[in-house]
């Protein structure tokens, strides 16, 4: 749908206070440029206020399989690991690794993170951010994996949704369907649920995604527990963030809201006009219009889950049975006994 412009709703303010419409945007017109920061400023809000199923957009990125190939030469003390055979000779087993990649022998319970990585140079080197503080060995067993992934879309907001289009051993509702999208959850209770570590091997195939602090090119970064064993396609649904928009032609959410959001900053720009042409009365109608637009955004939102039931708390086991919310009689009468 085309929604409305950025030129349309500011020419609608300015006509609300009787100024003439405009054909283009003039920087030295301070009121034009203020409706234009309000439009702007508007929009952002009325996302972040509900997160709007209609805002979402979608991306993707591929998890990275873990090395296990042959074995690794590790010294005490030591930030440099070598790739080995079996028999303690060089090898070139790394050409996959890359800095921000985690090492653990196979007999510790320590992780290091990668720093950098030389799988050019027979045998094939990686130097970790710290000393290896575990015994010494010429041809221990290993594994080297990512379980942390950027998200380079520029205009990532928040991740709504995760999914795995790979199908993964666990079960979904009812014990059903296997369970594909990943459980978001903030980084503590990601580690509470792995006892602080992540690298235990709890079969490769993630459950649970937490977002942490962008990496060295200012992208989003976002851990997966269990870690990825395999390179596997992980579907991802975000809030974009909504970009200053001083163009006159430009439809305001990009075109893709439905039009009573486009109405809603209409009437918060009519609101600002008034605001500055110091009519009180117009300023509190067209803020209640506003407020009216909003509600009507956040039922059209929730038209899904019209007619719905509910669960209630009773503090007794339940068998995933919910009421209906539109009597109490069933409330007042249904006895304690399942």
């Amino acid at each position: 749908m085309a929604g409305k412009t950025l030129g349309t709703v500011v020419n609608a303010a300015l006509r609300e206070i009787g100024e003439p419409a405009i054909t283009a945007f003039t920087s030295t017109y301070l009121m034009e440029q203020q409706l234009i920061a309000e439009a702007n400023n508007t929009a952002r809000e009325i996302r972040d206020r509900f997160e709007p199923e209609w805002a979402n957009k979608r991306t993707s990125f591929l998890t990275t399989a873990q090395i296990t190939t042959e074995n690794v030469a590790v010294t005490n003390a030591s930030a440099t690991i070598t790739s080995v055979d079996a028999n303690g000779a060089d090898a070139q087993n790394w050409g996959t690794a890359a800095a921000g990649m985690y090492f653990r022998a196979a007999t510790d319970t320590t992780s290091y993170l990668i720093s950098s990585v030389d799988a050019v140079s027979d045998p094939n080197t990686v130097v970790l951010e710290q000393t290896y503080l575990g015994t010494t060995a010429t041809a221990a067993t290993y594994r080297i994996l990512k379980d942390t992934y950027p998200i380079s879309d520029t205009d990532f907001g928040d991740l709504e949704k995760a999914i795995m289009p790979t199908a993964g051993p666990y079960s979904g509702w009812a014990n059903s369907f296997p369970q594909r999208q990943l459980t978001y959850v903030p980084l503590a209770e990601l580690l509470a649920l792995c006892g602080g570590d992540r690298h235990r091997d709890t079969s490769g195939y993630p459950t649970h995604i937490a977002r942490i602090i962008v990496n060295s090119s200012d992208y989003p970064q976002f851990i997966l527990w269990p870690f990825p064993t395999t390179a596997m396609l992980v579907e991802v649904w975000y809030q974009p963030w909504i970009t200053e928009n001083t163009t006159f032609a430009t439809t305001l959410f990009g075109g893709d809201a439905p039009p009573t959001a486009s109405d809603a900053v209409e009437h918060r720009l009519k609101a600002c006009a008034c605001r500055l042409n110091k009519d009180r009365d117009g300023e509190q109608y067209w803020e209640q219009r506003y407020t009216l637009a909003l509600a009507a955004l956040i039922r059209k939102e929730n038209t899904g889950a019209k007619r719905s039931g509910m669960d209630v708390a009773t503090f007794r086991s339940n068998y995933g049975i919910n009421y209906p919310v539109s009597s109490a009689i069933l409330f007042e009468t249904k006895g304690a006994q399942r």
